[in-house]
């Protein structure tokens, strides 16, 4: 009688244990996810509400839905208790576009390829004879490059309208906003060049010369002037 008793209790506890438990799985289970943020719809939150706070992993949910978004630059998710979630996203912003005659994408500060320019601004562009790269995709290494060259330049006051990417001459073929063309060995480093750049524009200009074309193919760049004048530049 007595062990029947000890077996009756012990039973009636692990039920209420378990009882317990369920209620609170239950209790913590997410029952509402708030998106702050511009990207609506966010693709992969309607399986978060299976999920149970108490268990929820931030950084791993974050990840995930930053690879299932290619358009969210980042994702912060913070826990209300018992059963909240709030996902505050930020967006990649297009500030270059890029074209191969037959599709137009973009790319943004991180050389992350993009499908919709939501500024709806003009930007500058670069031209290539073949986009193989996809959407949420790293551009290829000349992408990036010219994307970084253009944003270096911008520094320097030099803005660019265009860059087309020349594989047979090997040469990055760049229009800037006042109708200078610099041509541009694909090796070259960004650096150097700028600076460079920056230096022969600036002389000219003090010179009252006004410049058509630059070409960095040569030890010392050859000035082309608008009235037709070639002369090595004073580098």
């Amino acid at each position: 009688m007595r062990r029947k008793k000890i077996v009756f209790f012990v039973g009636l506890f692990i039920l209420l244990i378990t009882s317990l438990l369920i209620y609170l799985y239950n209790f913590f289970t997410v029952k509402r996810v708030y998106v702050i943020g511009n990207v609506i719809p966010l693709r992969g939150i309607n399986s978060l509400s299976k999920e149970n706070l108490l268990l929820f992993n931030n950084k791993n949910v974050e990840s995930n839905l930053k690879n299932k978004n290619p358009s969210v630059k980042n994702i912060i998710i913070r826990k209300t208790f018992p059963n909240i979630l709030n996902i505050t996203t930020i967006r990649r912003e297009a500030i270059i576009e890029i074209t191969d005659g037959k599709r137009v994408l973009y790319l943004d500060e991180d050389g992350i390829v993009l499908e919709i320019n939501h500024l709806n601004s003009k930007l500058p562009q670069i031209k290539t004879t073949l986009i193989t790269f996809g959407l949420g995709n790293m551009a290829d290494w000349k992408m990036i490059k010219a994307k970084n060259l253009i944003i270096e330049l911008e520094k320097k006051g030099i803005f660019t309208d265009q860059i087309a990417v020349d594989d047979n001459s090997g040469n990055y073929i760049l229009k800037t906003n006042n109708k200078i063309e610099i041509i541009i060995p694909l090796k070259m480093e960004i650096n150097i060049l700028s600076a460079s750049l920056q230096l022969i524009i600036s002389r000219f200009r003090i010179e009252g010369k006004i410049i058509s074309k630059i070409d960095f193919q040569f030890e010392k760049p050859v000035v082309v002037l608008k009235n037709g004048g070639k002369m090595s530049s004073y580098l």
